[in-house]
């Protein structure tokens, strides 16, 4: 009867998850999905058949290769630095995906990227895309550091080997706040440059600098983690009146000193009004529909969700534990969470349906991952919920904000070259 309950539990909650959010369209916009909200990407992606080398900043160690992947749609060839391969920690995960290591110049008497470079042309040669971040090191700063000149050797190389075009792919990588559940990832297209066999590269070094600079300049500069968040609601609002046409992340300094837009966020926050639920439901039987949908998910998923922390309370334990001896600095808490967390956890599940009862584990397994879902939401679904009835119960609740949103947004839209008359989402 118990596993009856427990079935009929997870089948309503997935029933209602369906209706509010997206599903993981692969194993690692799952693994990701755990942690963070939402991927946003800015831009154009390449669909055509030139070779692409995607460069960009490194703020996230283990995490942006797959949170690169999983914006882009398209798989990469990942590259890591060399000496990881002697961390006991990070070795199982380097061969598990097959990325290519690459030593510094310095560090490499013996050539051994010789062997790395031969494997990522041939990566480039069979139409795969290869992913470098050419920082070396991945830091919490808002200044990039120099960046090394591994990938346009690379592109060079492919370029005069092969003789046809190589594109370079210049990405900017922003999270709102990387070791915080729930929080958000932005992708941002900074620039593209191909470069075709009769010219190559023609300088490296100033070739490598100006992708720095390319980058440097999507980045928001330096931001407490506060004014990261305040910044990423900021572009979700953006991004949901005019999701196609808006820069990624506006000039930080128009936003902090914009007495419309401070009044509009402080307003919203204290209201408890979503934006976006509101643009996205324009009519009172969508909005019944959500709000049905998250009630069903609150109070029926609750059971399964503490159920979860119960049953894996001992090992969310250890993970806490083993992750924080780890993690001697605080850009890396979150993807040695990662590292120790995938095998660790299904290690766990194993452990308990060997010792006890298979239904156990299984159990312990799907409730654990429905609890870090649900928690992860558990403040967007309130707002939600609190959005859809103050709407239904007062319809001009809906116009007005749509108003009062234009009215603050607009001139950062404007200043991102958005053409103001798309935005009159105001229902007639």
């Amino acid at each position: 009867m118990a596993i009856v309950v427990v079935c009929a539990l997870i089948l309503t909650t997935i029933l209602a998850h369906l209706h509010t959010h997206k599903l993981p369209g692969n194993l690692w916009a799952f693994l990701l999905s755990l942690y963070y909200r939402e991927i946003h990407f800015t831009g154009d992606i390449p669909n055509d058949d030139v070779a692409t080398i995607v460069v960009a900043n490194h703020p996230n160690a283990f995490i942006d290769p797959f949170a690169l992947q999983v914006a882009l749609g398209h798989s990469l060839t990942r590259t890591i630095r060399a000496d990881w391969l002697n961390h006991w920690l990070v070795k199982w995960l380097v061969k598990g995906i097959g990325a290519v290591p690459l030593a510094r110049f310095q560090k490499d008497p013996n050539q051994q990227n010789r062997q790395s470079f031969r494997q990522l042309n041939e990566a480039l040669s069979n139409g795969k895309w290869v992913v470098i971040f050419p920082e070396g090191v991945s830091h919490n700063r808002s200044k990039l550091h120099p960046f090394k000149k591994g990938a346009a050797h690379i592109a060079d190389q492919y370029v005069r080997t092969t003789g046809h075009p190589v594109r370079v792919l210049q990405l900017g990588l922003f999270y709102s706040d990387k070791s915080r559940l729930g929080s958000d990832i932005w992708v941002q297209c900074a620039a593209e440059t191909i470069y075709r066999p009769e010219t190559g590269l023609a300088d490296i070094a100033a070739e490598t600098d100006q992708w720095r600079h390319n980058i440097q300049r999507a980045l928001p500069g330096m931001l407490r983690t506060n004014e990261k968040r305040k910044l990423t609601r900021i572009n979700q609002h953006l991004t949901s009146l005019y999701p196609k046409g808006t820069s990624w992340l506006t000039d930080a300094k128009t936003w902090k000193e914009n007495a419309q837009v401070n009044q509009l966020l402080s307003w919203l926050q204290v209201s408890g009004i979503d934006l976006q639920v509101i643009l996205r439901h324009h009519s009172s039987l969508t909005l019944a529909t959500r709000l049905l949908a998250d009630t069903l998910v609150l109070i029926a998923g609750l059971p399964l969700a503490l159920g979860g922390l119960v049953l894996n309370s001992l090992c969310a334990l250890i993970h806490y534990l083993v992750t924080r001896q780890q993690s001697h600095a605080e850009d890396k808490w979150a993807s040695n969470a990662y590292v120790i967390g995938i095998p660790l956890y299904p290690i766990f599940w194993i452990a308990i349906s060997l010792l006890f009862n298979p239904w156990l584990g299984v159990i312990a397994a799907f409730s654990g991952i429905y609890s870090l879902y649900y928690w992860r939401n558990w403040s967007a679904r309130r707002h939600a919920m609190f959005t859809a009835f103050s709407c239904l119960a007062q319809p001009n609740t809906q116009n007005t904000v749509i108003q009062l949103a234009q009215q603050a947004l607009n001139p950062l839209l404007a200043e991102a070259n958005t053409p103001s008359a798309a935005l009159n989402l105001v229902k007639a």
